[in-house]
């Protein structure tokens, strides 16, 4: 059984990776997964949402960063040290390895594996890219329902551009997915028990959590 699975996983790879590469996607792909290339727009949001985000802008940030510090930080990097599975390109011959080089303009770099790399980095398995962004949105959609839909757009492109980018094989992308998902839910449910635990303190506090909590259920009513 885990041998048709990893058979099927294999050759979904090969398909993405090779099958339908092209000059179009190795660059879509490449600036979608390209953290440096997002880097700009991702500190404007910050500066937007500390400054006019309000409430709900900076409780998103604060949960944002403890997503990323738990699922990227803590949590990937556990389970990669335990599974050390090497990423496809560095182990499939043929396996492309797609990325943007740091360059203006930006060119994208296209390496293809011919020999099996004799010291892999063991780091196929999470994917932090995928932890990160499914945490984040998860997190975002449930402040902005409105969202739900091109959130997952999103998350979807970023998951096949890992696997078309050859870092990822499709099962560590899809087994990213639910790991990242708790990350989520930890995160919210720990903010959600430290306001309450401030509540006498800090009542309005409390108070404006509640709001975005009963704000989001009446969206997702009127949504559904």
């Amino acid at each position: 059984m885990l041998e048709s699975v990893l058979q099927y996983d294999r050759a979904a790879f090969v398909f993405l990776n090779q099958k339908i590469a092209n000059l179009y996607l190795d660059y879509f792909f490449a600036i979608v997964s390209c953290q440096f290339f997002w880097l700009p727009l991702l500190v404007i949001s910050t500066v937007f949402l500390i400054l006019r985000g309000g409430f709900r802008g900076r409780a998103f940030l604060v949960m944002a960063i403890l997503c990323i510090g738990l699922g990227d930080g803590v949590v990937n990097r556990a389970i990669r040290n335990v599974v050390q599975k090497p990423r496809p390109h560095e182990v499939e011959i043929g396996a492309r390895h797609v990325g943007l080089a740091r360059q203006f303009p930006p060119k994208v770099r296209v390496r293809v594996r011919k020999n099996p790399k004799k010291v892999a980095s063991g780091n196929s398995f999470t994917s932090g890219h995928v932890m990160n962004n499914v945490s984040v949105s998860s997190i975002a959609a449930a402040l902005w329902p409105r969202l739900v839909l091109p959130l997952i757009c999103w998350v979807f492109i970023i998951c096949l551009s890992r696997v078309y980018n050859g870092a990822h094989y499709p099962i560590d992308v899809i087994g990213s997915v639910p790991i990242a998902l708790l990350v989520a839910w930890c995160v919210w449910m720990s903010c959600n028990s430290f306001f309450w635990m401030l509540r006498k303190k800090y009542p309005r506090l409390y108070t404006n959590w509640l709001q975005i909590i009963h704000t989001r259920k009446s969206q997702v009513q009127k949504n559904f």
